[in-house]
């Protein structure tokens, strides 16, 4: 039976040169930015103190530290910005953006784009108005929009429905001819049928005053992004990285398989973009990497989707050789059978089991943690890795992309954001997740040989009811589907 796709994230490549009249000059960061990062620092600040100081109850209000910046009228503030749902998941009006930290801050650089200019975007779902209010309007006056997103197979093997959302943007795109419109079966870059459309990524070839500007995202465009998922963006202004990423996306265009280029840089080199399909897991290298804790070594590991072994076993490693390690997880929904993955289970089972402290993203029974970011500190290297790559087989399959910046601040704002996802998160215990069944396929420190606890992985009062999507359109199903193994 064929279902309609809400809530969706996925090219001849044109060339990605800049359109007429745009300056490839990026300009300096101005004060607006740099008046931006004081104020997100000193707000998460100010709610770290506040929520760490006592215990939080299961349903606190999770606080939104950018909201406040992203309405203003200035330059988009530059960096690495924490996603946390706002007001319990219920102040993200859709039709105002009152309250829809992504959503505002995204439909606000769309619509300062001028007519001769270009967005590109990639997405694997779309269920908001606003960004296709937006989005249409640019592409009449004018401005190029280059889209790449995915429609995949349901389980019936018939094609999943773009939304009404994008229905009406591929309308616009067809009608007024600028620009292309590209939706994937597969990961737009496996002729081999392999993978999804699976990257977030936003790029304006000019924005207000600010030139080649990337919004690098873990969130889609839908409202689970802004009402219970945890996530993050990082938005930078760089012609280098620009040039580069818009190059890629648009050899989307073409639906075959292409040699996946060498990692790029930001033009200070600060900020590496590392992109999928690929056989090469930048964030594990970078944990292998750490061969001896330094003081002060602290790791975290906060994944939707953790299925393959090698992550868990540096995790492992390093928490046993000393370093602080943290990782926040999503398993209720597992548990309980909404989605099935016995390889997602058996690493979260192997963290608790080591004694890393793993928490579950419990804060509302509606929602599970949708970041994907791996941050380290290890005496003078610090680096953080995020992007919409899981730690599964099927996310180097697919299209996706990893951003591991070395910016200091986006290193203490990543590590930041860990610290409020735990504050409402609920801890994982042996008792809790129970073992993995047969003796010898244990983790050390199991000691039951059976799995039935593993149905009381959350108690009740976590869970508060039905594990459904707040987005009806974000189906479960499409979220599996990129698991890739079970």
């Amino acid at each position: 039976m064929a279902t309609t796709r809400l809530d969706s994230s996925t090219t001849d490549g044109a060339s990605p040169g800049a359109p007429a009249g745009r300056s490839r000059a990026a300009g300096p960061a101005g004060p607006g930015s740099a008046r931006a990062r004081l104020v997100l620092l000193a707000l998460l600040v100010a709610v770290l103190s506040g929520l760490l100081s006592g215990t939080v109850p299961a349903q606190a209000t999770p606080v939104s530290p950018v909201d406040s910046i992203i309405t203003d009228p200035g330059p988009l503030p530059l960096g690495y910005l924490p996603l946390t749902p706002d007001e319990a998941g219920t102040a993200c009006h859709v039709k105002t953006l009152d309250g829809c930290e992504q959503a505002a801050l995204i439909v606000r650089a769309i619509n300062a784009t001028p007519c001769t200019g270009r967005i590109t975007a990639t997405f694997y779902s779309m269920s908001i108005d606003a960004y296709a209010d937006a989005l249409v309007a640019r592409e009449k006056c004018g401005t190029d929009l280059h889209i790449l997103t995915w429609h995949g197979l349901d389980e019936d093997g018939e094609v999943i429905k773009d939304s009404e959302q994008l229905r009406r943007v591929r309308s616009a795109v067809k009608k007024y001819g600028n620009g292309w419109y590209k939706s994937c079966r597969y990961s737009c870059y496996d002729r081999r049928a392999k993978g999804t459309m699976h990257m977030k990524e936003w790029l304006f070839s000019s924005t207000g005053d600010q030139q080649d500007v990337i919004i690098h995202s873990e969130n889609n465009a839908t409202t689970n992004g802004d009402l219970v998922h945890f996530g993050s963006l990082t938005v930078l202004s760089d012609p280098c990285a620009y040039t580069a990423l818009s190059a890629w996306i648009d050899l989307g265009r073409k639906d075959k398989a292409r040699t996946t280029p060498k990692p790029f840089s930001t033009c200070d080199g600060q900020r590496t973009f590392h992109v999928a399909p690929t056989k090469k897991n930048a964030a594990l290298d970078l944990l292998k990497a750490i061969k001896e804790p330094a003081p002060g070594c602290r790791v975290e590991h906060d994944m939707n989707q953790v299925t393959i072994d090698a992550p868990t076993d540096q995790v492992v490693r390093l928490h046993k050789a000393g370093c602080q390690t943290r990782a926040v997880v999503d398993w209720k929904l597992f548990s309980q059978g909404v989605l099935k993955s016995a390889s997602q289970m058996k690493q979260i089972r192997r963290l608790v089991a080591a004694g890393v402290p793993t928490f579950d993203a419990s804060w509302k029974p509606t929602a599970y943690n949708h970041r994907k970011a791996t941050i380290a500190q290890n005496g003078d290297v610090r680096w953080a890795a995020s992007g919409a790559t899981n730690q599964t087989k099927g996310s180097f399959k697919s299209a996706n992309i990893l951003l591991v910046s070395r910016v200091g601040a986006d290193v203490t704002a990543a590590f930041a954001a860990s610290d409020v996802m735990v504050a409402y998160s609920h801890q994982l215990t042996l008792e809790s997740v129970g073992c993995v069944g047969a003796k010898k396929k244990q983790p050390a420190g199991c000691t039951s040989q059976h799995s039935s606890a593993s149905k009381r992985a959350t108690s009740s009062k976590h869970l508060g009811g039905s594990a459904g999507s707040a987005d009806p359109g974000e189906s479960f199903e499409q979220r599996a589907s990129e698991l890739g193994e079970d």
